[in-house]
């Protein structure tokens, strides 16, 4: 098994050699390339240029193209991977441990910041692993409720209080779900994405015991989570189905999916994160109000991000520190926040009077609901000896039977719960190290 990894790895590397210069445009004169694996969006174009703009020996570029983790540590190995890169969500271990991610414990006091002072204090697992930092957020996220204003107008309801149960949102969604002449739904009262993760952390459900041992998928909490999250689709007919959603078309110019739909008039309400605002920033029209996702009593918000790392083996690693130290300043956060790319790494900027306010945009006056959310929001768990992929493995699998209305939440979650401990048992009999220390009990 060994030696057809090494040939697979050989393979890949030997590949991305040949591809990557044929990608690369020339140097300009008197300029250092730094690259970037990130997304290209317009936000993303915008970093770059105040980047450029305060370090005019450098010309910092991104690569679209490395979106997978997997690539990344693959292209590093064979020393053409990039200088700077995202790490969504909790990918930090697989680049922690391949030795790819360069440690920044040390490099950060020199550029003058503290991420433990400086960034939102839930943010912590997704750059560092105990007392060793391995980036810096490149922005963060939560969720909420956006309403569409006009459409609570026409229909002569009140606006969602400030701190809605799940109640109340219900009801309000029925008022505004309309129908056809056919019985065909013209507009939903609400629209969410069907992610377990969001629910599991309104309810309070855990995954794992404390020093992550066991596996705590079936629970009430879990059934709670899992029945709120069903519920609008299969009990009160305010939310489509998967086919439903599927067969939507999204509107051109507004995005994608869920928000799409939301500026199409296609739902009154939707559950969406702070990066949606620059969307509905592009429909003039739209007139939004915002009101903070209901969370049980041991509830939270979810946090969401992406970390951005330097690649321990580039060339160009002192070039790569000054775009590390560029995203932890205020330049880069303000923009960040005035972009509505989620907020910025560092909390400190949510407490300016421009993000309180933005006169830039008036209608937004929500954002101080933002700052509570993000302050009330926890990142995912994670176990040493279980993937968070193999979690969402056994329980998405499972949830997604619930989604297409094959499979009851209970039994659902009993199968989750067996699936994903019989894939932690795999694990410790793969790894004598892991089955050691998971025996003396170390988290």
């Amino acid at each position: 098994m060994r030696a057809l990894f090494s040939a697979i790895l050989v393979v890949l590397v030997g590949w991305t050699l040949f591809m990557l210069p044929t990608s690369r445009d020339p140097v300009p004169a008197g300029k250092t390339i730094v690259t970037w694996a990130t997304d290209d969006t317009p936000i993303r174009r915008e970093q770059i240029a105040l980047f450029n703009k305060l370090n005019p020996d450098l010309d910092l570029r991104i690569d679209p193209t490395n979106n997978d983790p997997n690539k990344v540590v693959v292209q590093s190995i064979g020393g053409v991977g990039p200088d700077v890169f995202d790490m969504p969500g909790t990918t930090l271990k697989v680049f922690v441990d391949s030795g790819i991610a360069l440690d920044l414990t040390e490099e950060l006091p020199k550029l003058g910041y503290d991420p433990l002072a400086e960034i939102w204090p839930a943010a912590k697992p997704l750059f560092a692993i105990e007392d060793r930092t391995y980036g810096v957020p490149a922005n963060l996220d939560t969720l909420a409720i956006y309403y569409n204003r006009e459409v609570f107008g026409e229909m002569k309801l009140p606006y969602p209080s400030a701190n809605p149960t799940w109640d109340e949102i219900i009801a309000i969604g029925k008022k505004l779900t309309v129908k056809d002449a056919s019985g065909r739904t013209t507009r939903y009262g609400l629209l969410f994405w069907w992610d377990w993760r969001d629910f599991f952390a309104m309810c309070g459900a855990r995954l794992f015991t404390d020093d992550g041992r066991k596996l705590t998928i079936d629970t009430p909490e879990a059934l709670e989570a899992v029945n709120l999250m069903s519920s609008p689709i299969y009990v009160h007919k305010l939310a489509p189905t998967a086919s439903e959603s599927n067969s939507m078309a999204s509107v051109g110019g507004w995005g994608s999916g869920n928000e799409s739909r939301f500026v199409g008039r296609r739902a009154a309400m939707v559950v969406g994160p702070r990066y949606f605002t620059g969307n509905f920033r592009r429909a003039p029209d739209l007139k939004v109000g915002v009101v903070k996702l209901p969370l049980s009593a041991t509830g939270s918000t979810r946090l969401k991000g992406r970390t951005i790392a330097v690649n321990s083996r580039s060339p160009r690693r002192a070039a790569a520190l000054r775009f590390i130290k560029f995203v932890t300043d205020g330049g880069y956060n303000r923009l960040n926040n005035d972009l509505a790319d989620g907020v910025g790494p560092s909390l400190k900027y949510t407490e300016e009077p421009k993000f309180q306010f933005n006169p830039d945009f008036p209608e937004e006056k929500y954002n101080p609901i933002w700052r509570q959310s993000m302050l009330a929001a926890q990142p995912d768990e994670s176990s040493p000896y279980i993937s968070n992929g193999q979690v969402d493995e056994a329980v998405g699998f499972q949830l997604d039977l619930v989604n297409q209305g094959i499979k009851d939440s209970k039994a659902a979650l009993a199968a989750a719960q067996a699936a994903g401990e019989k894939l932690l048992q795999e694990n410790l009999a793969a790894n004598a190290a892991l089955a050691k220390r998971y025996a003396e009990g170390s988290k």
